[in-house]
This record gives C-alpha cells, sequence and structure tokens, in this order.
C-alpha cells in the first residue's frame, strides 16, 4: 500500500511539471500558426525567438525539478517545516530569476539575436516579439 501510495505522490508533484511545458510548448505551437497566415518572415523570427526563450525556460524547469525531488524527500520525511521552507524558497527563487531574467533578456535581446546571425529583416519581428513577450510576461 505504501508503494502505491509513494507512485502517487511523486506523480501529482509531476503532473504539474508536465503541464507546464505542454503549454509553453502550445503556445509556441499557436503563434506559429497564426503567423503563418501573416508572413514566412514573421514565422522565421519567432523561431529565432522561441530558441531565446526555450533557453531562458530551462532555468525555471531546472527549479521545479529539483523542488519536485526536495519536496518529496520532505513529504516522504513527514518534515511539514522542511516542506514549508522548500516551497517557500522555490517560489521566492523563480520570483527573483525570473524579473533577473526577463530585464536582462529585454535589454540583451538584440544582442543575443546577432549572436545567433539573424538577419537585420527578421530581427526586427523576433526582437518585437521578444519584447512583447517579455514585457507581459514581467508584469
Amino acid at each position: 500500500m505504501t508503494k502505491s501510495k509513494s507512485n502517487y505522490s511523486i506523480f501529482s508533484l509531476a503532473f504539474p511539471i508536465a503541464i507546464e511545458f505542454l503549454f509553453q510548448r502550445l503556445f509556441s505551437i499557436a503563434d506559429t500558426l497564426v503567423l503563418s497566415n501573416y508572413s514566412d518572415t514573421a514565422v522565421a523570427s519567432v523561431g529565432y525567438a522561441d530558441q531565446i526563450l526555450s533557453i531562458s525556460l530551462l532555468i525555471f524547469q531546472v527549479i521545479s525539478s529539483g523542488t519536485s525531488i526536495l519536496l518529496a524527500q520532505a513529504i516522504g520525511a513527514k518534515q511539514k517545516d522542511a516542506q514549508t521552507n522548500v516551497c517557500t524558497s522555490s517560489i521566492f527563487l523563480s520570483l527573483i530569476l525570473g524579473a533577473v531574467t526577463c530585464i536582462i533578456l529585454l535589454i540583451s535581446r538584440n544582442a543575443l539575436l546577432d549572436m545567433l546571425k539573424v538577419s537585420p529583416a527578421l530581427k526586427i519581428y523576433a526582437s518585437d516579439y521578444l519584447h512583447l513577450f517579455l514585457f507581459h510576461r514581467f508584469h
């Protein structure tokens, strides 16, 4: 009986992570589908911007996975204080890193696109897309 309860706890922790990742990918797919009716340049620009966003989202997936592991250990050890500390620390770390990441990406988006060797025509759209995406995430 303990084994199935343990599996349920791990599933209940992993399920939100999987759903979050799914919605992030669906968001990118929806952008691509909508923009495909507009122009090929816009689709290519979003593809470049999505590469930058995917790398930045990896940071939060690592934090989320680490939180799940630490929380599962605290739940298994029945340590209520540790559970609270893990959740609180994870939330504050995510908020701080989220703000810092958004600011850094907003400031350096053109330099990052230059590093990817994006053509000037695509860079305008990609920079605007990153600006809108990050600005609205930050608010």
